[in-house]
């Protein structure tokens, strides 16, 4: 993560003007733009969605001149408020301050102090589902057996951090999105804890992670589901999931109870989000 990307977030405001353009195709990598407005590009579902402080027209053009898969969409102009859930200023729930922005009062030696720009990723603290997976995620941890972590979808790196703040020494973090493991390194920097944290960009069912004593996925339930499987039982103890649809929460738990998982705490958030944490039994 470089120094220019990690400043860049200190100028971005809730009343920033975000321009989007719309692409349909895939940019990876290695066709990202080069210039000093660049955001960042999010892809799904063969779409590339690209960020700019500022217009980029003949930039866009000379993108989609290097390939006829790509096509451009539409341009949108949102304030970075309308796109992201961030408060701009240090905001509390629970025990924990989140801190936005470089803040004299942020102490990263602090284990209720959590540095954290979301970015354009999911993950500002500000979702139920985030506060109730730190919530049981310190008190699973609070036992002192919880040496190692997996956070699959870990997006703004949010749940890795807090667990490590916690005392959890070895944290994999993943995501299948460039654009979210950027974030999360960029956060884990912030934060001081790459020692403990390492962030991995790719498809969670393809990377050979080992297991770890806590498994913890904040993630939609059709990413979930093929994941929990009788070998993922063998290879974490203590489990952490959360949002789940309440429409699909009654799949879940049926899945579960074909396992050796025994459930220690159910909560729905807004009438809505489900989240599940227990432990494997044999």
């Amino acid at each position: 993560m470089s120094r220019d990307q990690t400043d860049i977030w200190q100028q971005v405001q809730k009343e920033t003007i975000l321009y989007i353009y719309l692409i349909q195709g895939m940019i990876d990598a290695t066709h990202e733009p080069r210039h000093s407005s660049y955001l960042g590009t999010w892809v799904e579902q063969g779409f590339s969605y690209l960020f700019f402080l500022e217009p980029c027209e003949l930039l866009i053009k000379e993108l989609l001149s290097r390939s006829v898969e790509l096509r451009f969409v539409d341009l949108q102009v949102l304030s970075y408020g309308q796109w992201q859930d961030y408060p701009g200023v240090p905001s509390s729930f629970g025990q924990w301050t989140v801190f936005s922005s470089r803040d004299e009062l942020f102490d990263p030696a602090n284990p209720d102090h959590i540095y954290l720009h979301p970015g354009l990723v999911f993950g500002s603290g500000m979702h139920p589902t985030t506060s109730t997976c730190l919530e049981q995620i310190q008190r699973i941890s609070g036992n002192d057996l919880v040496r190692s972590m997996v956070d699959i979808g870990t997006g703004t790196g949010i749940l890795a951090i807090g667990a490590a703040k916690w005392g959890v020494k070895r944290i994999v973090g993943i995501d299948n999105v460039l654009l979210s493991a950027r974030t999360a390194c960029r956060n884990v920097i912030m934060n001081r804890l790459e020692d403990q944290i390492m962030i991995i960009q790719g498809d969670a069912r393809k990377l050979p992670v080992a297991g770890a004593d806590l498994l913890v996925a904040n993630i939609h339930y059709s990413i979930l589901q093929p994941l929990i499987t009788p070998d993922l039982c063998n290879q974490y103890r203590w489990f952490v999931f959360s949002g789940i649809a309440a429409d699909e929460a009654g799949e879940l738990i049926a899945h579960l109870k074909k396992l050796p998982f025994e459930i220690t705490f159910e909560h729905v958030s807004d009438n809505y989000w489900l989240t599940i944490a227990g432990e494997t039994r044999y």
